[in-house]
């Protein structure tokens, strides 16, 4: 790769320690993927016999991830010539470092890969946060226990940059985004995430499901959705849910909060029906079982969970609408002796529908180069256009919801665009690459859309977008992914 040539010939006479650091490990991510890796590798020990301490420990390194998982017998053996000649550097992190992936590199790649090649990390923000509280907690009696490292998720190398990305743009650069001019759009049936938030999303669930018996069989939660609203906040029973991604399963968990006075509700739960295919056939989703709320007391929420096994198979890609009602037994509290009344009467109450589409199966995923992943997710395309009204109503089938203008005046053309974008992000539970997500012009643009499948498959969505004054927005969506049914799933969600 010509970039890769240009790098290293600067590290030859470059003078800055961090920026030499940086170049190497980049060159270590890379350098191994590439056609001819040995040409890098002189460049690299080179920096071992002229440079400081700090930038030989990283060559070192750099120089392991070219030997672990390496075909070439040849290759292989040469990177671990050069590394025994590193167990005598003058400077013992050096020495540490080869000693280490000399090791490594006579276990399987399995093993070594594992150690050496795996860029995933702990969430930083998260770990801060778990230490301020750990240190400032009001019990002396806490430092009585080791802090619990398990309790901090790991990231991964995208979603770390990613979420820096976000940071960036939402802090350097907040004069690119017009001002809204109305409501962000309504979360009843998609998910506004980026990389950050989805990671965020997880992490929030991982420990609460985990904490509930009937669950813990189910291993790591691969994706949970954002929060749902199924109702409006001024009802009687207000009602929310998150979808929750297993392997096998896909569990419903309903919160509810009972808002009328002097009533508890008991033995509630929610009968959550999947919708049949298409064609007729049975869901591609069996219920195995609700875990019901006790008792909901005024105000106080209580959670519902509703598991469903995918009959098609681990981590089969289905759609699926659910209609959702709410039955419990209405106890009315007695004012004299204020305690509820023995038997009360059931009810049930019918709430919004649940959708589950494609995004609900997609975790946004950064990408430095959008025309590199077009390529690689190139096992399924999809394609829809879609027309918008200079209302910001959807004129055709879409189904995601634009927000509404704060007055009755006519939306601007690039409010029109603009809003048009955020909804589709939200909609595709996609991560905006190459600063896509910024609208700079107000008749056309082109938003690029990356992330991957719960399973680790590249999917990868491009939406052209046009404005004129008879026809409001139109947008032609392209999604490609590389597993089968995914880009037509992810079509679905929108179309």
């Amino acid at each position: 790769m010509p970039a890769l040539a240009h790098l290293c010939e600067f590290i030859e006479d470059c003078e800055f320690t961090k920026l030499a650091v940086r170049i190497l490990h980049l060159l270590g991510m890379e350098g191994p993927n590439t056609a001819q890796p040995t040409k890098y590798i002189r460049y690299i020990y080179n920096r071992v016999v002229l440079e400081n301490a700090i930038v030989r420990a990283a060559a070192v390194t750099a120089l392991a991830k070219f030997g672990v998982g390496q075909k070439d017998p040849e290759v292989k053996r040469s990177v671990h010539v050069l590394l025994t000649r590193c167990l005598d550097d003058t400077d013992d992190e050096v020495r540490d470092r080869a000693a280490l992936n000399l090791r490594l590199m006579t276990e399987p790649d399995e093993m070594a890969n594992k150690f050496i090649r795996n860029d995933s990390m702990f969430s930083l923000p998260v770990l801060e946060r778990q230490l301020v509280m750990y240190v400032t907690a009001e019990s002396l009696s806490t430092f009585a226990n080791p802090f619990d490292l398990s309790s901090v998720p790991i990231v991964t190398r995208e979603q770390s940059l990613a979420e820096d990305r976000t940071k960036k743009l939402t802090t350097a650069t907040p004069t690119l985004k017009a001002p809204s001019t109305g409501p962000k759009p309504a979360s009843r049936g998609g998910n506004v995430e980026t990389a950050a938030a989805a990671t965020a999303a997880a992490q929030k669930y991982a420990q609460q499901l985990q904490a509930v018996p009937e669950l813990a069989s189910y291993g790591g939660v691969l994706k949970s959705s954002a929060i749902v609203e199924l109702t409006e906040s001024e009802t009687e029973y207000v009602v929310s849910a998150v979808k929750h991604l297993f392997k096998e399963h896909v569990v419903l968990q309903f919160d509810i909060k009972n808002t009328l006075p002097d009533t508890i509700l008991a033995d509630v739960t929610v009968v959550a029906t999947p919708s049949e295919g298409e064609d007729g056939s049975a869901p591609a989703l069996e219920e195995d079982f609700i875990i019901p709320a006790p008792q909901l007391k005024t105000d106080e929420p209580g959670t519902v969970y509703v598991s469903f096994r995918r009959t098609e198979g681990d981590l089969s890609f289905v759609a699926a609408s659910f209609t959702n009602v709410l039955k419990f037994t209405s106890k009315e509290i007695d004012p004299t002796t204020g305690k509820p009344e023995e038997d009360g009467y059931e009810d049930e109450y019918q709430v919004e529908d649940l959708e589950l589409t494609g995004a609900d199966y997609v975790i946004p995923a950064f990408a430095g180069s959008f025309d590199v992943v077009w390529e690689q997710a190139n096992g399924e395309e999809a394609s829809e256009t879609l027309q918008l009204s200079n209302s910001k109503n959807i004129a055709g089938k879409c189904s995601f919801p634009l927000p509404s203008p704060s007055s009755n005046r006519s939306p601007s053309l690039s409010t029109q665009i603009r809003d048009a974008t955020e909804s589709l992000i939200a909609t595709l539970s996609l991560q905006p690459v190459e600063g896509t997500e910024v609208v700079l012009t107000p008749s056309t643009h082109t938003l690029r859309l990356y992330g991957k499948t719960v399973s680790g498959g590249k999917v990868a969505a491009q939406v052209r977008m046009a404005f004129s004054a008879k026809s409001g927005v139109t947008m032609k969506i392209d999604v490609r992914a590389e597993e089968e049914g995914v880009a037509a799933l992810m079509i679905g969600g929108v179309s």
